[in-house]
């Protein structure tokens, strides 16, 4: 509509314009004839003639003037009404819920209530996810994290054949082997919104190469570059972190042996002033809805397999890197990835390594019907007893949803997180969601 009345607008003036032009000339020729003849035979009047001639002039002219402004303006109203009704329409959210619950916490914290409005909207491929979040305590004392009373939930770019661009918590991340990155989260230390970190995630590919670039604000950056040559696969993995100070690189290998079913691979990693490792493993898909990884893995004492893990940000410091021990270890890495359709989905990964603490992971989705389904998400680097059998760097994450009515649902949010270095934070939100449309 905009260009139509933008095309509209441009005609009208010219037209105007114009005709203006030829009003002008031809009041100009037939004064100027008049005059002429008049002055033979009546001189005394021929100046009374003139100014008559000139006055008719000016009042075409200023007419022409009058007719063309309020074309202009007239073009302009209906074009900026246009405008505004363009821009009410990207302001309008393709997506309505209100939310409101309970946020039960352990350790002495006060229980926090809430109520909270989340707008989405939609731009083409363009899609995001307003918060607009009020927690209060049972004093009505409010509890708004500093500045996230108002935040942006996510943001999601996505071109189906180019490139997705994502904002928003980050969940399940693993660039190549895991040898590097591995299963990372970036809400694994917020038990509530407000608290939660966010970060940026870029993924780009083309028919033989994909780029993939991630980071949050707390300077934890990464980067992972694949390039595929048949039945060849190279990549490299970057990542780089101010706290705790480090730098990895790594390259890997993979050659598939049969296609789908069975593919080696191999990876060499080293942490800049640190130590290095590599890893020799082997893919394969025993049954259509099994995946089985299986890795042996060897490297100094002061180098960390998967250091960018479920772990990482519940963890204030690496160890093994502040300790920067001599030696070197040996160990095993496993997982195995089980799904049947859409229904169901499961991870299961194992890891153990001389005089490490063992750590497994559980991840999981599952739909019963068409009103419940649930996810959980289990971590803990204390499997095998050692130590005295303590239990230290244990996460939790669940979620059940229940669709009470078409618009309704009934959520329930459970997290835990403990480190041997940070207190216990366990918490269980009950909430409900209405879609407003």
């Amino acid at each position: 509509m905009k260009k139509h009345l933008s095309q509209l607008q441009n005609y009208v003036r010219s037209e105007v314009e114009r005709n203006w032009s030829e009003a002008r000339r031809r009041c100009n020729i037939r004064a100027g004839v008049l005059v002429e003849h008049v002055e033979e035979d009546f001189a005394p009047t021929s100046h009374l003639l003139t100014i008559a001639a000139d006055h008719r002039r000016i009042g075409i002219l200023q007419l022409a003037q009058v007719i063309m402004l309020f074309s202009i303006v007239l073009l302009t109203v209906l074009s900026a009404s246009s405008n505004i009704a363009d821009a009410a329409d990207l302001l309008e959210p393709q997506a309505l819920s209100w939310n409101a619950g309970k946020v039960t916490q352990d350790e002495g914290r006060a229980d926090l209530y809430f109520v909270s409005l989340e707008p989405g909207f939609r731009i083409g491929n363009l899609t995001a996810v307003i918060g607009i979040n009020y927690y209060f305590d049972e004093d009505l004392k409010v509890r708004d994290g500093g500045n996230d009373l108002i935040m942006l939930s996510s943001l999601e770019y996505e071109d189906p054949n180019r490139m997705r661009l994502y904002y928003g918590e980050i969940e399940n991340l693993t660039l190549g082997s895991g040898f590097v990155v591995s299963n990372y989260r970036t809400n694994v230390t917020g038990n509530v919104p407000m608290t939660r970190m966010q970060g940026l995630e870029l993924d780009l590919w083309g028919p033989r190469s994909a780029v993939t670039v991630f980071g949050t604000r707390t300077d934890l950056l990464g980067l992972r570059a694949v390039r595929n040559m048949g039945r060849v696969t190279i990549g490299t993995t970057a990542v780089t972190d101010a706290e705790p100070d480090f730098e990895e690189i790594a390259l890997d290998l993979q050659g598939t042996i049969v296609p789908e079913k069975f593919s080696l691979y191999t990876e060499v990693a080293s942490i800049q002033d640190y130590g290095d490792g590599f890893a020799l493993g082997v893919l394969a898909t025993p049954l259509p809805f099994v995946e089985v990884k299986a890795e042996l893995r060897d490297f100094d004492s002061d180098f960390v397999p998967g250091i960018v893990d479920e772990h990482y940000e519940a963890r204030p410091v690496v160890e093994s890197i502040k300790a920067n021990t001599t030696g070197r270890l040996m160990g095993f890495y496993s997982a195995v990835d089980f799904f049947r359709g859409r229904r169901v989905s499961a991870t299961l990964t194992f890891e153990d390594y001389e005089d490490y603490k063992s750590r497994y992971t559980i991840t999981g989705r599952g739909k019963i019907n068409n009103r419940i389904h649930g996810d959980l998400f289990f971590a803990k680097e204390d499997f095998v007893p050692q130590l005295g059998g303590s239990s230290e760097d244990s996460i939790v994450r669940a979620h059940i949803y229940v669709k009470t009515t078409k618009r309704l649902d009934l959520i329930f949010d459970f997290y835990n997180a403990y480190d041997d270095k940070r207190n216990m934070l366990e918490s269980l939100t009950v909430k409900t969601e209405y879609h407003l449309w």
